[in-house]
């Protein structure tokens, strides 16, 4: 493996691409030298933690809003694979909604092997018309192979899909990161992702349910 050289990792300005057909060109300068790195599709996952220059995750968090969510009824369903992560994510996205007031016989759980079945389950809870909202969690981590990225896009397609089709609104609660140190910090960590996913299903679920009444949510209070 070629040495990185540390003025490379100062060098600003280097655009990074995650698609999969794009080959990406970094060059450095020293003295005398110039050195062209060339790295295929199939290097981006190695180099981009090798270098130090991974594209920066989203570290907002949305301004609560506190809807009524008695009588909702709600479909969740959860990837089994990264199970220690996503069960985290259930755990905290289930709190929310029972804080909320939202009954667990109002709570329809379902379990997939993956990420890339949800939009299967969730096309099920749609056309039940059981539920007012569906909540899909998983965590996929990037990897060596582009594979994350086909789950990454197909699924939210789907699942955006399913709820334009139906009717029924469709939570992507689906993390997606470059590393388990992100998937951690989102799942049990700092960012409280669950409890977000939560509060946006009870928001859409209220559209869903009163629309075309205009809700108006009601000041959260500090705790």
């Amino acid at each position: 493996m070629l040495p990185v050289p540390p003025l490379l990792k100062q060098i600003g300005g280097i655009a990074l691409s995650w698609y999969p057909t794009t080959s990406l060109a970094f060059a450095y300068t020293s003295k005398i030298t110039y050195i062209n790195f060339l790295i295929t599709a199939k290097h981006v996952a190695k180099y981009h933690a090798l270098l130090g220059l991974m594209l920066p995750m989203s570290t907002h968090t949305p301004q609560p809003l506190d809807f009524p969510a008695e009588g909702l009824r709600f479909s969740i369903a959860a990837a089994r694979y990264n199970a220690t992560l996503v069960d985290a994510l259930l755990e905290r996205t289930l709190a929310t909604l029972k804080a909320a007031g939202v009954a667990e016989k109002d709570i329809l759980m379902l379990r997939a092997p993956g990420s890339q079945e949800l939009p299967y389950l969730a096309n099920l809870s749609a056309r039940t018309d059981n539920v007012d909202c569906i909540i899909a969690l998983g965590v996929v981590i990037a990897g060596e192979t582009q594979h994350h990225t086909v789950i990454e896009i197909s699924v939210a397609q789907t699942l955006h899909s399913i709820a334009l089709q139906t009717g029924i609104p469709i939570i992507n609660g689906i993390i997606v990161a470059h590393t388990s140190e992100q998937a951690q910090d989102r799942c049990c960590g700092r960012y409280d992702r669950g409890a977000e996913f939560a509060r946006a299903a009870i928001e859409m679920a209220r559209y869903k349910v009163d629309f075309p009444r205009v809700i108006q949510p009601r000041p959260k209070e500090n705790s």
